[in-house]
């Protein structure tokens, strides 16, 4: 299971105020991407230890 933390922080840090909409769209891309990316990473992983473990499969079946 991959985790990605999503932040839920609705103020800008700047002034304080309400983040506008276009401000929130790219935060919530910028995570969505974040998203992406660490699940791309994780199925990377895990087909390379699927492969690893077929490797090894094969050696030891003979």
């Amino acid at each position: 299971m991959v985790r990605v933390r999503v932040s839920n922080d609705r103020f800008d840090n700047n002034n304080g105020g309400n983040k506008d909409r276009r401000s929130l769209e790219r935060t919530y891309l910028m995570q969505a991407r974040a998203l992406i990316q660490a699940q791309k990473e994780a199925a990377a992983a895990n087909a390379s230890a699927a492969a690893a473990g077929a490797r090894l499969r094969l050696r030891f079946a003979r």
